[in-house]
């Protein structure tokens, strides 16, 4: 798992794209926001309110030489900007208790047969949010 860290200053060259994600029934969309904070490239998801000469800091993981912003906190404005996966993490969640409740409703036996996929899915669960709780204590957020 990348490391989380934190980067400080000034921001410049901000630009905004439109994105669509998915395949078949399953698209979503967003905006990708792409700028840098001192000469360090960075980019987050779902940042719309960042305007160049801002001062930030900002919390996520480095990547080919881009700063991934998890969490953001902008100095100028007051804002804090933070990736959000708790929906997705809290719907697995109840799919793991479900799952669970149900082998054991079942019997002994399927519970067997699905302890590899429920100790898979809390490990899974438990790794998509680590980075989100890293940057945002890291902010203090």
């Amino acid at each position: 798992m990348a490391q989380v860290s934190v980067i400080k200053g000034a921001v410049s060259r901000v630009s905004k794209a439109p994105i669509v994600v998915g395949s078949g029934g399953n698209v979503s969309g967003g905006l990708i926001t792409s700028f840098l904070i001192g000469t360090t490239p960075a980019q987050m998801y779902g940042l719309s309110m960042l305007n160049d000469g801002d001062q930030v800091e900002a919390a996520g993981t480095m990547k080919d030489g881009v700063m991934h912003a998890i969490t953001l906190r902008n100095n100028t404005t007051g804002v804090v900007h933070s990736q959000n996966s708790t929906k997705n993490a809290n719907l697995l969640r109840w799919a793991v208790l479900g799952l669970f409740l149900y082998s054991i409703w079942a019997g002994g036996a399927v519970f067997i047969l699905m302890l590899p996929l429920l100790i898979f899915a809390a490990w899974f669960v438990l790794r998509s949010t680590s980075p989100i709780k890293k940057a945002n204590k890291l902010l203090g957020v």
